[in-house]
């Protein structure tokens, strides 16, 4: 009599094949992410030299700003000069503009350097160029014009906090794709989607920002692409640059780098170096 149905070998060989075949598929889904990640990071790196060249030519304040939930890119930029600080001293500096911002806008006084600021000084500066020129070149003169002589007047309050306009078109990663770091001159420490849950973190924007400045400099920054997993997240590719924009796009996480950076560092303080 014939007997119907599977064996128990006939089971195990077909489990056997169900899991090879699993891995097969895992590991080519984990091939296209990767290959994914490095043309997305390659399409990012050839936005921000555009946004890089931008700056230059038109001699703006740029920065470029990295959304880590939605995984896009865009550039603002602004008629304000900023300046950077490194680590822990950016963000106290940040909350010291932003209290005394607060003091100004509810105290009873106003800005006294509103409508001032860098014109400072301007009736000095157009005596010293009197005593160089007659009266009749000077006011013939484009150079010695007032609009074009004398720097835009700026307040305190702008000087402290920059205002930004987008001005540039949203870009995007792929859906697949994760930001799972981000780290820069300014930043004290590595920053990741993460840190911006909790009540703690209520009503802050999970954005970073790379400062870009028409003399041809751009912020230090590293930025990684991956995916998540059952055990966390997996880095595929990560883009940097100095201040020169020398761009490197490695494979991997840029998270070791960083320590060993930071570790020698730390023995050169030791040093006295």
């Amino acid at each position: 009599m014939k007997r119907s149905g599977f064996s128990m070998v006939e089971m195990l060989a077909v489990a056997a094949l169900v899991v090879i075949i699993a891995g097969f598929s895992v590991a080519g889904i984990n091939r296209f992410g990767r290959y994914q990640a490095q043309a997305d990071m390659g399409g990012f790196n050839s936005f921000l030299r555009y946004s890089f060249m931008q700056a230059v030519r038109n001699k703006e304040y740029v920065r470029l700003v990295v959304d880590l939930e939605k995984g896009s890119y865009w550039t603002e930029k602004s008629e304000t000069p900023f300046y950077l600080f490194t680590g822990e001293a950016a963000a106290a500096k940040e909350e010291e503009n932003e209290k005394l911002i607060e003091r100004m806008e509810n105290g009873k006084g106003s800005d006294p350097f509103a409508g001032k600021g860098s014109a400072l000084g301007a009736e000095n500066l157009l005596e010293k160029a009197k005593l160089l020129s007659s009266q009749e070149d000077l006011e013939n003169s484009d150079y010695y014009n007032y609009e074009n002589f004398i720097p835009d007047r700026r307040s305190l309050k702008e000087i402290l906090k920059p205002q930004f306009t987008k001005n540039s078109k949203e870009k995007k990663f792929s859906k697949s794709l994760i930001i799972t770091g981000f780290f820069a001159y300014h930043t004290p420490e590595i920053v990741k989607r993460g840190d911006f849950l909790g009540s703690d973190k209520k009503g802050k924007e999970p954005k970073v920002f790379v400062y870009i400045f028409p003399e041809g400099r751009i912020e230090p920054f590293y930025l990684s692409l991956g995916e998540e997993t059952s055990d966390g997240e997996e880095s595929f590719v990560y883009i940097t640059s100095d201040m020169f924009l020398n761009v490197k796009i490695e494979s991997g996480s840029f998270e070791d780098e960083i320590e060993d950076m930071r570790d020698l560092l730390k023995d050169q303080d030791a040093e006295g170096k």
